[in-house]
């Protein structure tokens, strides 16, 4: 089994009006180009494996000096989405690989949108609440749908679903959301894989199974709203879906592959922050904005948000070195399974994930903005991801 790592780039619909701050282009299957816009940088054009325009309703934003890049960038949709990178996926899971799909970006970026699509469990959006097929599905209801579709009788499909918060790890699949500190439990399987052992799991029996474990699970997330996103999730999320199903090549031999999701928490201005207030506006389109009014008037909410934003930030720096030196070392053709990559050991994300990607091929979704309003983020992102292409 190889070792890879693919980047894809996607831009958010505008939240403010603005000017246009990227300009995406794709000129080839796994040629994906960004182009900073009304930009001071002196560099601003980078390369990804995919590059996708979702600024739906830009219109309404973006300002009309601006118009002419955003018309002449096609529009990715969710099934746009699963139909390149998605199917992809499912390839290498039915395989029996090791997948791990990274959501990764700032605040409000969009990045649950792309791996998920809506997830909040009081919306009627939410991917789980529908039993066929949904324009706004993400890539993993997708690829589930389909597994579900092939699974026959003597498959056993295993889902595990926690939440990393600052230092503590959150069981959504315990009924009474366990909660213990992310060290304890923390051991490799016999295939090599870190695994939290006393989280619970599941063993599916059908589409509408997944559908029903992961609605309740979902509830138990620890959100909290702030003026980048108004259902901020304050920790990585980290799902496995686990399919144990017998060899194409040899019925009495079986396979194991398996995915992981991981949605982390994005990161964010943690002096900056605000527990925040929102009005929800829905548009004729079927489109639906939320309009930041302002902080909320209890400031402790605030400070307990920006302790916890500082711990994320923490832990998603040592993920990007970590990304860093695993690129280099592909790219010089140094990295082989089983190998490792001395340091990034200090927070739970790398401790739990370093090893499994290091056996796995690696999805990176990074969402950003298109509002040139900040830009300066966008770029922090892009440059800290372009090596690994």
């Amino acid at each position: 089994m190889s070792v890879s790592i693919q980047v894809c780039i996607r831009v958010r619909p505008f939240s403010v009006p603005n000017r246009l701050g990227v300009l995406m282009e794709q000129t080839g299957p796994s040629d994906g180009e960004v182009t900073l816009l009304n930009s001071t940088y002196t560099t601003t054009r980078f390369g990804f494996t995919w590059s996708w325009w979702s600024a739906y309703g830009w219109e309404r934003n973006c300002d009309e000096r601006d118009h002419a890049d955003a018309e002449r960038m096609k529009l990715v949709n969710q099934d746009n989405a699963y139909g390149t990178v998605g199917v992809l996926i499912k390839k290498d899971l039915m395989e029996g690989n090791a997948v791990v799909i990274f959501a990764y970006g700032l605040s409000g970026s969009g990045k649950t949108f792309t791996v998920f699509g809506p997830d909040a469990i009081d919306i009627p959006e939410a991917w789980f609440k529908h039993e066929t097929p949904h324009p706004l599905w993400g890539v993993f209801p997708r690829l589930a749908y389909d597994v579900f579709k092939l699974k026959e009788d003597t498959w056993k499909v295993i889902l595990k679903y926690f939440q990393n918060v600052i230092d503590t790890v959150r069981d959504l699949m315990s009924p009474s959301c366990e909660e213990r500190t992310y060290k304890e439990g923390m051991r490799k399987d016999e295939d090599g894989f870190m695994d939290i052992l006393w989280c619970q799991s599941a063993m599916l029996d059908d589409w509408n199974h997944l559908r029903s474990t992961f609605k309740q699970a979902n509830s138990k997330k620890a959100i909290s709203p702030t003026q980048f996103n108004h259902q901020s999730t304050r920790g990585h999320c980290i799902m496995t879906l686990e399919c144990n199903m017998p060899s194409p090549t040899d019925p009495a031999m079986r396979q194991r592959g398996r995915v992981y999701v991981c949605d982390l928490a994005g990161t964010e201005p943690a002096g900056d922050i605000v527990y925040a207030s929102y009005s929800k506006q829905k548009f004729p389109d079927g489109t639906v904005e939320y309009k930041y009014k302002g902080p909320h008037p209890d400031q402790t909410k605030t400070k307990n948000l920006q302790n916890q934003g500082k711990k994320i930030n923490l832990s998603l720096s040592e993920m990007a070195q970590f990304f860093m030196k695993m690129a280099g070392a592909i790219k010089a053709k140094k990295l082989k399974p089983g190998k490792s990559i001395p340091g990034c050991n200090s927070y739970f994300l790398c401790k739990y994930l370093k090893d499994t990607m290091l056996q796995a091929r690696t999805y990176l979704f990074c969402a950003i903005r298109p509002e040139v309003c900040v830009g300066h983020n966008v770029l922090c992102s892009l440059a800290a991801l372009t090596v690994h292409v």
